[in-house]
């Protein structure tokens, strides 16, 4: 009862005398054991509680005025008041602490049966049992990235002790992938600790939620390869680029198709590099291909934006602005959560309208596209493009981390860039 105080303390001696303590002892029991739950239907309270009649008790106690609230109209969710909820949470550890972590686990494993993973995990790390949390995390991570839920992983994540995440290679991968640490220069460290992670972990089984193919935790090596290749590509160097997608490929069995596709796009993106654009425009044209019959329209919305750089480098600037206009599309549309790739698309259209000299319209996508979140995370920003050849230009001598910084155009000119390479 810790924590509860002033009008507070009044309305729990109301809840206590004239509410909890006035009900029978089977259906206070069912009250107390359900309140570890945020949203309760009739299967899981049955899941918890060990009671078959558990629908019919939660439709009795919404008739009795009990504090539990209607979460859908056909009354298969509810939820109880958070001030009563608090108050039976309270009293249930005072009565039976024993008894909180069995509750806990019966609710995770229901809910990991039907897949309610946030639940599922939440109720893991409640029980006390970090390594099945750590697995559920390691089996749903792939789902929620593709849907750009990238605040929901970083949460995960942070609930386990950070010598966990280290120990278990998927996890240490997995946060190289989250917003405070893609594209910057702490992930090769963490990079480092999954290899040696690797090498002592202990062999599990691993399915991951959404198939081995679909997944980017699936092969490990794979996906370390494929990790530091993304940041030489950022940093503009296409020889380790290449080397690493290759590296990448050699790593991998049979239907891994996902991480297959991850390595034919930095393939791709290599010839772009080297300002083979004929080869870089045919390579992402069948990326989006794949990743479009895979029903990925993040990916594929990726690989327009920078087919878009591809023709924009060709000069041919109406096809460049409809590919800008399908990775806006792509970055909005159903079955995709991207907010980084509208940021970017609206950046890419900006660029096109200021080659046109349509300053206004420039300054309008630009100023929609930077609003998104970490919209610069995975391409160049054409802040810092070389204006001469519309390659990636990096500064010369400039850190790879002050080289995603923004550019202003004005320091264009110190950039590393030749005539044979326009």
């Amino acid at each position: 009862m810790e924590g509860f105080s002033g009008t507070h303390r009044y309305v729990l001696d109301y809840l206590i005398e004239e509410v909890l303590d006035r009900q029978p002892e089977s259906l206070r029991a069912f009250l107390l054991e359900t309140s570890i739950l945020d949203r309760v239907c009739g299967p899981l309270a049955a899941a918890v509680t060990g009671r078959p009649d558990s629908q019919q008790l939660l439709e009795d106690i919404e008739r009795a005025n009990l504090f539990l609230l209607p979460l859908d109209e056909e009354r298969r969710w509810w939820r109880y008041h958070h001030l009563f909820a608090d108050l039976l949470r309270a009293r249930l550890r005072q009565a039976e602490p024993d008894r909180v972590p069995a509750l806990h686990r019966a609710a995770a494993a229901w809910c990991e049966r039907h897949g309610l993973a946030d639940d599922a995990i939440r109720h893991a790390l409640a029980a006390g049992d970090l390594i099945w949390a750590a697995r559920l995390i390691e089996r749903h991570f792939d789902a929620r990235f593709m849907q750009s839920e990238t605040t929901t992983l970083e949460r995960w994540l942070a609930a386990l002790p950070p010598e966990l995440v280290g120990a278990r290679p998927r996890l240490g991968l997995a946060r190289t992938f989250t917003p405070p640490v893609a594209a910057t220069d702490a992930i090769e460290p963490l990079l480092d600790e999954a290899e040696r992670a690797m090498a002592g972990a202990v062999d599990e089984s691993y399915e991951p939620s959404v198939g081995r193919g679909a997944s980017l935790l699936a092969n490990v090596p794979a996906a370390i390869a494929l990790q530091r290749a993304a940041l030489a590509q950022l940093r503009g160097d296409a020889d380790q680029t290449v080397a690493l997608a290759r590296q990448a490929r050699a790593e991998l069995s049979d239907g891994e198709w996902m991480l297959e596709s991850v390595a034919s796009w930095y393939l791709a993106v290599a010839e772009w590099l080297r300002g083979r654009l004929a080869a870089a425009e045919e390579a992402l044209a069948s990326s989006i291909t794949g990743w479009r019959a895979a029903g990925q329209p993040s990916l594929a919305g990726w690989a327009y934006h920078y087919l878009g750089q591809v023709l924009q480098a060709q000069g041919r600037l109406d096809a460049a602005l409809g590919r800008y206009q399908e990775a806006l599309e792509a970055g909005r549309g159903p079955g995709s959560a991207a907010p980084q790739l509208t940021g970017i698309a609206q950046v890419g259209m900006a660029e096109v309208a200021y080659q046109r000299g349509e300053l206004d319209a420039a300054l309008g996508h630009a100023t929609e596209g930077i609003g998104r979140p970490a919209w610069w995370s995975r391409s160049a920003p054409v802040s810092w493009r070389c204006w001469g050849c519309w390659r990636p230009a990096r500064p010369t001598g400039a850190s790879p981390r002050s080289w995603w910084s923004p550019w202003t155009p004005s320091s264009a000119t110190s950039a590393t860039c030749s005539p044979s390479s326009r």
